[in-house]
């Protein structure tokens, strides 16, 4: 049983609320008195979250000042959020909101929060199991059947994190806070990513031997331009000009997931919307599908003419694929977008070129990612230093 506020008249005829509680486990009760049902309400909410000691410092901390609930800060801060942000990604915050913030945070305000509150949250939310996993142990448990729970993702609490702190800060802008309490927080590390598989030349042009005809186009243009799956996948036909004398095709767009659901939206990055020049190789490949797209229709669309999931085509193409073509190693179709970059190296292309056609949001993450394979450059550096210096540092005779 929740903790429930007692009415009490004085005999002065005045009713009042008070509740009594505990601020740690064993502590002798103490009370509190509330002259609103409402505050009492709101009093004992705040107990079950944080615990009766922080409870009670929150409220002696309010003295004469009104504060504002995180609840009402979450809400300002969505307000000025519509301002640039896609309704999808509202949606999404709001949904995270009340999943994973509002149980703890909805009712303190946001100038009591502490980092040592935000630290037992995020490791609170790493013994949270996932919605889904929740629905599949009440299914096994229905059944009778063992289940072995999911729990969020590291990926997924630096999103619950990044909402809160974002809350936070805008609090801090609007001189709410003088500090947002949840920068610099240590989150979680994830596991190692799997490394990227570079795919030589060869073993591309076996692949695409190996698929069947109608989906060439798209493994041509994914492997021709570096794109990611999202971004290929929404591609229209107006998106192309392949009689330029540079032939292009703008990236705009691509899918995102937001309830469940599949919907348009920005790439991945602000520098994701890019312009992308296209090779006479790929141009024959790919023309036939985008002129037969005629404007606004999607280009590349699944079987029935809905979305095309990199899932479906993963199973049921790719997958086939490699083992027709003798493919030994297990590259994804993300691996097209890697092995691009590969070849644009080899071919001695600048990693601020090779960043601008890959959408990527700074040169770091390009240098991260693929600097390692430019060719000898080690001995480039080398001889570029060597060359510049020959003429200040005098030759030592042998």
């Amino acid at each position: 049983m929740g903790l429930k506020p007692k009415k009490l008249k004085h005999k002065s005829g005045k009713t009042v609320y008070r509740i009594r509680f505990r601020e740690r486990l064993g502590a002798n009760p103490v009370s509190e008195t509330f002259d609103r049902l409402k505050d009492a309400q709101a009093f004992c909410k705040l107990i079950e979250q944080v615990g009766g000691a922080d409870a009670r410092r929150i409220r002696e901390g309010i003295g004469t000042k009104p504060l504002k609930p995180t609840q009402t800060a979450f809400e300002e801060y969505i307000d000025q959020a519509r301002g640039y942000a896609s309704p999808a990604s509202i949606r999404e915050n709001e949904k995270i909101w009340e999943r994973h913030i509002a149980p703890t945070f909805a009712a303190i305000p946001v100038e009591t929060i502490t980092r040592q509150m935000i630290e037992k949250w995020v490791a609170k939310l790493r013994k949270t199991e996932t919605y889904s996993s929740k629905s599949r142990g009440e299914k096994a448990l229905a059944a009778g059947l063992p289940h072995t729970p999911d729990y969020l993702s590291v990926k997924t609490i630096k999103n619950i994190h990044g909402l809160l702190s974002s809350i936070l800060k805008y609090q801090v802008q609007m001189r709410t806070i003088p500090a947002n309490p949840a920068f610099a927080i240590r989150l979680p590390r994830a596991a190692r990513k799997r490394y990227p598989t570079f795919l030589t030349a060869n073993e591309f042009a076996a692949i695409y031997d190996a698929t069947p005809a109608d989906w060439r186009p798209l493994l041509a243009l994914l492997a021709g331009t570096g794109m990611r799956w999202s971004e290929a996948t929404a591609l229209k036909g107006s998106d192309f000009d392949l009689d330029a004398r540079i032939a292009i095709v703008r990236v705009e767009r691509a899918w995102k997931m937001a309830n469940g659901k599949r919907v348009l939206g920005a790439p991945k990055t602000e520098s994701g919307v890019r312009t992308i020049s296209l090779s006479r190789s790929t141009i024959d490949q790919i023309r036939e599908v985008v002129e037969a797209a005629k404007g606004d229709s999607f280009v590349f669309k699944g079987t029935c003419g809905g979305v095309l999931k990199n899932e479906w085509f993963s199973r049921r193409v790719w997958k086939p694929a490699l083992v027709k073509a003798g493919i030994e190693h297990t590259p994804t179709l993300h691996d097209l977008r890697h092995s691009h970059a590969s070849w644009l190296i080899a071919a001695g292309v600048p990693l601020t070129v090779i960043q601008r056609r890959l959408g990527h949001s700074s040169i770091k993450v390009t240098s991260d990612t693929y600097g390692h394979l430019a060719p000898d450059a080690l001995q480039v550096a080398a001889d570029a230093i060597g060359i510049a210096l020959s003429q200040a540092l005098p030759e030592i005779e042998g």
